[in-house]
């Protein structure tokens, strides 16, 4: 079966399937392109399905965004297509093509918008289900099971995926099976990570000592046009600190105050301890007592990490403890 406007030699199977759909569509009709968007708008129904076969025969398989974007522009420009658009993200969870958050979103509109309310919810329900039972597992320690369920399930996406990096970061004996994780979830399945998914990458190659790699990972996340957050700067700043990088980490700082981000209690306790590796105690000890200025209430960590500084030193005694 050939269809009308395909380069591509499509599936018998897949063709067979969209032909149910096809009898109840109207015909073609031209749709106005709007200046402002530069992305191919497909301006006949049958060649927009035509590519999406092509797609799928593909080698090697094209990611998931460029499926998404095919996809949403047919439920978009041929209202009456959802059933087509759901059955064509089946076809892809058959081939082994993971679907991501977008994908999730366009399919529960489609089934909104044919007015299967129950399908979404049910759909959703499932899958935060699944996220705060994943989450719990690793809250308990018990990272494979997590890692388990996350394996056996219809769909992995980033979401499930991110509480199991977190964990096994956190921990310097299990960092490598998350960098092994990285690897085979985010080139084999083409997952997309997120800011808190190189956040936990960046941590685990601090705790392993890997410094020099945790920046070049903070190099790639501005390649690849991530934004990072008050944490990614927060491990950063650490880890300069443990160093006794001061001048550096001032560095650091600027950059944070040019993105518009202000500093933390977390980031003002790797401060102080930065001197006190240098063993600057006079900074050090300037700078605990200006964080109430500053409006920041310090806690027990900032109060532990001065009260350590100046142990190491030599320069405290027992009734000094109630002037800090």
């Amino acid at each position: 079966m050939t269809i009308m406007g395909s380069c591509f030699r499509p599936k018998i199977a897949t063709a067979k399937r969209f032909s149910r759909f096809r009898s109840t569509l109207p015909l073609p009709l031209p749709c106005s392109k709007p200046n402002n968007i530069q992305k191919p708008i497909f301006f006949n129904y049958h060649n927009a399905i035509a590519a999406f076969e092509g797609m799928l025969i593909e080698d090697p398989t094209p990611p998931t965004h460029e499926f998404n974007h095919l996809l949403s522009s047919i439920a978009k420009t041929f209202p009456k297509t959802n059933g087509v658009v759901v059955d064509s993200y089946t076809e892809m969870l058959k081939m082994g093509i993971s679907l991501d958050l977008v994908s999730y979103n366009i399919l529960m509109k489609c089934y909104a918008d044919a007015k299967l309310l129950g399908s979404p919810c049910l759909f959703l329900g499932k899958l935060l289900r699944l996220l705060d039972l994943v989450k719990g597992l690793c809250d308990q320690g018990n990272v494979q099971s997590a890692l388990m369920y996350v394996k056996g399930s219809f769909c992995p996406h980033i979401s499930m995926l991110n509480p199991i990096f977190d964990a096994l970061c956190k921990n310097p004996d299990t960092f490598h099976q998350a960098c092994k994780l990285f690897a085979d979830f985010f080139h084999i399945v083409d997952l997309h990570g997120d800011i808190f998914t190189y956040n936990a990458l960046i941590r685990g190659y601090c705790v392993t000592n890997q410094f020099p790699k945790a920046f070049s990972l903070y190099k790639k996340v501005l390649l690849k046009e991530i934004q990072p957050n008050l944490y990614t700067f927060g491990i950063l700043l650490d880890c300069l600190c443990k160093q006794g990088l001061l001048n550096e980490s001032k560095i650091l700082i600027n950059v944070m105050l040019k993105r518009g981000l202000q500093l933390d209690l977390v980031c003002y306790t790797s401060l102080v301890s930065g001197y006190f590796v240098l063993n600057d105690s006079q900074n050090a000890i300037k700078l605990f007592h200006s964080l109430p200025k500053r409006g920041i209430n310090r806690d027990t960590q900032i109060y532990n990490t001065v009260i350590f500084g100046l142990c190491r030193m030599k320069l405290i005694k027992q009734q000094d403890f109630y002037k800090i």
